[in-house]
């Protein structure tokens, strides 16, 4: 009798024992598969963003790209605008000084009179190159900026493309973790209980 109960106390026992177990390996798989998606669906979301924040910037850089080679456009139409300028001004400082020795009854294009102008032909010449060199460094400085912000696009929508194709690989190696960690929750559920079946019939025999 005392073998009895003995056996049937520690048939209850582990009954129990096991009924638990199994119920905490039930919430742990459940968890685990609700944690798996969450952790896979926060990744996905991350990416998303990240891809977003990248494609927004070569957006920003493109439209920089743009506007400089656009300014060096202006740059050159501006450039012929102080060409024509400079000419004027050469043109009516010739002008003014014929006019002059004119009036005071001096022959143009010998001595003095020839003397000045090609002083103005010269300075005309000198300030006509600085000009131009001027106008280069503009138009190199804002086409390499173009340059810059191009290239500085296409780097941004590497990285927009990268972040894409992470989500995927993050959708497919949470789905993955998360399959696999649930078969291996759903395994050690199944044994234990059948565990549990054997205690029962264990009980059933000796009650």
């Amino acid at each position: 009798m005392c073998i009895l109960s003995t056996t049937l106390g520690l048939s209850l026992g582990l009954g129990l024992g096991t009924t638990l177990a199994l119920a905490l390996s039930e919430v742990a798989v459940v968890g685990g598969v609700v944690g798996g998606v969450v952790s896979t669906v926060a990744g996905v979301q991350q990416a998303q963003q990240q891809q977003a924040q990248a494609e927004y910037m070569a957006s920003v850089e493109e439209k920089n790209a743009k506007l400089a080679a656009r300014q060096a456009e202006q740059v050159g139409l501006q450039g012929d605008q102080e060409r024509q300028q400079l000419r004027t001004k050469m043109l009516l400082a010739s002008g003014q000084a014929r006019s002059s020795y004119a009036a005071n009854g001096v022959v143009l294009g010998r001595g003095s009179a020839a003397d000045y102008e090609a002083d103005i032909a010269d300075a005309y010449d000198l300030d006509s190159k600085n000009l131009d060199y001027d106008i280069a460094m503009r138009q190199w400085k804002l086409r390499v900026e173009a340059g810059n912000a191009t290239d500085q696009a296409s780097l941004y929508k590497a990285q927009a493309s990268a972040y894409q194709q992470s989500q995927t690989t993050s959708l497919l190696s949470g789905m993955f973790n998360t399959v696999g960690g649930a078969a291996k929750g759903i395994g050690s559920y199944a044994e234990l209980g059948e565990k549990r079946g054997v205690w029962e019939t264990l009980s059933n025999k000796f009650s």
